[in-house]
């Protein structure tokens, strides 16, 4: 009986874990401005950086402690969105004001460009799995027209995007509406490989932007509310979804097990860094996101959980294993 009475109570510090610490790495010194973070699930980080010394706009790649910056000659412009665990990079690139963007993938120092759509006039690429399969959009004349915008894919070639009818789901032969009761100006960022959607969207009768989470049909508000409106951006297969408010005052957070956490309080304050933004979150529990503190500036930054999750299914198993034990004990 002991031992059964053990396991409960060891079940104790095990929720307490159910939001972890995060340690975290700044991944640049600050200075210019970056943008648009993203996180393969073997850790890689991709993002754009702008040089207020050039005026140019560069794609960068985190990996290994090494941060490395690419351009896509002749444009000026390099606007990073997602990368996969091979290292690929998908990013539009445009010349500057009033240029049209195109889509291209960067993979082992070669930039390569992505076909477009008959009559295109642009593309731009917002997401990689890992089969290197991309999504986006494209901009064509009529009677070319686009008829959706991709905005995630997860590995199983599931999309999510907004079409000419709202939000939708779809393998590239079936096409399933994202239309639950009661919402509307439904917008998804975010797929993980059950399906599962997240992203912003309004309450009927209410003009406030929150977050959701959408999965078989359920429609479930992430429930964090802000002035200034909160968004979704990435889910995980474990079910961690990352966002941030709409405003510039740092409001990122993560959502998990129902819960919702404001990153600024997953950290030590000793880093002396407030984390403002958080784009994307992988099956490590690694977040990519953005610090601003005693810098220049701000940085692109990774968060890495303590204990990482694999110490918490661990954990999970012992206490199953305390349960059996105690079982048998007694009989």
């Amino acid at each position: 009986m002991r031992a059964l009475l053990l396991a409960p109570a060891l079940l104790a510090p095990l929720a307490a874990q159910a939001a972890p610490q995060y340690k975290v790495t700044l991944l640049g010194t600050g200075g210019g401005h970056f943008g648009h973070h993203s996180i393969s699930e073997n850790g890689i980080v991709a993002g754009s950086y702008w040089d207020d010394g050039t005026g140019r706009r560069y794609g960068y790649t985190w990996r290994d402690g090494v941060l490395s910056t690419f351009e896509a000659p002749p444009h000026n412009g390099v606007f990073v969105q997602g990368v996969n665990n091979s290292g690929t990079v998908v990013f539009s690139a445009y010349d500057g004001p009033g240029s049209y963007y195109h889509a291209y993938t960067y993979a082992g120092g070669v930039v390569t460009a992505l076909p477009e759509q008959a009559g295109g006039l642009s593309s731009f690429g917002y997401a990689i799995n890992n089969a290197g399969t991309v999504v986006g959009n494209g901009l064509a004349l009529p009677p070319n027209l686009a008829d959706a915008t991709l905005m995630a894919i997860n590995n199983n070639g599931m999309a999510t995007g907004v079409g000419p009818s709202g939000a939708i789901l779809t393998d590239g032969t079936q096409t399933v509406a994202i239309n639950p009761a009661g919402w509307h100006n439904i917008t998804p960022f975010g797929i993980n490989d059950a399906g599962a959607v997240v992203g912003v969207a309004e309450r009927d009768g209410e003009q406030a932007s929150r977050s959701f989470l959408f999965q078989d049909g359920v429609m479930t508000d992430i429930g964090f509310s802000h002035p200034t409106g909160m968004i979704a951006l990435d889910v995980n297969n474990l079910g961690m979804v990352v966002g941030n408010s709409l405003g510039l005052d740092g409001a990122a957070y993560l959502y998990m097990s129902g819960q919702v956490h404001t990153l600024n309080s997953l950290i030590d304050p000793a880093y002396g860094l407030t984390i403002t933004v958080a784009n994307a979150i992988n099956d490590q529990g690694q977040i990519a996101g953005q610090a601003c503190g005693p810098l220049n500036g701000c940085a692109p930054v990774l968060l890495s959980p303590v204990p990482e999750p694999g110490s918490w299914l661990m954990l999970g198993a012992g206490l199953a294993m305390v349960g059996v034990l105690g079982r048998r004990r007694q009989r």
